[in-house]
């Protein structure tokens, strides 16, 4: 059996491992319901939510716990990498871009097109950064 899994467990291993799944959690944005039906090892959302993030170990068994724990991070490992994300403002320069190339051509409308778009990103953009994480 691997040693990664028989070593001995302890509350500060279990937080750890809480601590990068919850990041994963994240970065999924993934609600409790559907991160704990992905892992079906975290059991259900409640637990997750009111006992393990919190590190309650006194409430929960860690010789299962841990081990749940380390499945559930050997699952995460074997995943792919996500692609690298997007840089959000990209899409908002190209639009700044083309409205300056329509504007000194004279195509006006198509200038007051890109920048209309533009704006719409950039509000989308603002609210996203601005709404706080649902965690």
């Amino acid at each position: 059996m691997d040693d990664a899994l028989t070593h001995p467990i302890g509350p500060a291993e279990a937080q750890v491992l809480v601590l990068h799944i919850a990041a994963h959690q994240r970065a999924l944005g993934l609600s409790d319901v559907a991160f704990v039906k992905r892992y079906p090892d975290l059991s259900s959302a409640r637990t997750w939510r009111t006992r393990l993030i919190p590190g309650t170990w006194e409430e929960v068994r860690l010789n299962r716990w841990v081990p749940a724990l380390r499945r559930v991070m050997a699952a995460i490992a074997a995943e792919p990498t996500p692609p690298a994300p997007v840089d959000p403002s990209a899409k908002f320069n190209r639009h700044l871009a083309e409205a300056e190339r329509a504007a000194a051509e004279g195509d006006f409308d198509v200038a007051t097109a890109h920048l209309a778009a533009a704006k719409r990103g950039l509000s989308r953009l603002e609210k996203e950064l601005s709404d706080p994480i649902p965690f």
